[in-house]
């Protein structure tokens, strides 16, 4: 394999594991990028409980800016058939997963996780970033 491709399996690999630690909580919050500010969560911790996971993850302060960049570019569709805001898409798959898709979406144009019921699925299009 390419180092690259590498990498993505290694940052695939931290993020399966993170997400099945019991340690981890989901944070319920209304999302920022609706009110015309970043996706990526602030708070009153250092660097952010979003940038904190990614970090976890094995995402680079670059990779954040790509990311970052990318939740202000890409489009939010359930089924591939509705548009939606990102706040609908974090409320159907939960955060966790959500940072997962447009981590996934900002380095490879798109993604696609499905929610908790695994009924729908909330696809992720970051084509415009490459634009």
């Amino acid at each position: 394999l390419s180092n690259r491709a590498k990498e993505s399996w290694n940052i695939a690999r931290k993020v399966t594991e993170y997400m099945d630690e019991s340690n981890y909580r989901e944070e319920v919050e209304i999302c920022p990028h609706c009110m015309g500010e970043n996706i990526i969560k602030w708070n009153v911790k250092k660097d952010g409980y979003d940038k904190e996971i990614l970090r976890k993850w094995g995402y680079s302060e670059d990779d954040l800016k790509q990311i970052e960049e990318a939740t202000r570019k890409t489009v939010y569709e359930l089924n591939s058939k509705e548009k939606i805001s990102c706040k609908d898409a974090i409320k159907l798959i939960g955060r966790k997963a959500f940072l997962s898709g447009i981590s996934r979406s900002a380095f490879h144009w798109s993604a696609s996780r499905y929610t908790e019921d695994g009924n729908n699925f909330v696809s992720f299009d970051s084509s415009k970033l490459f634009q």
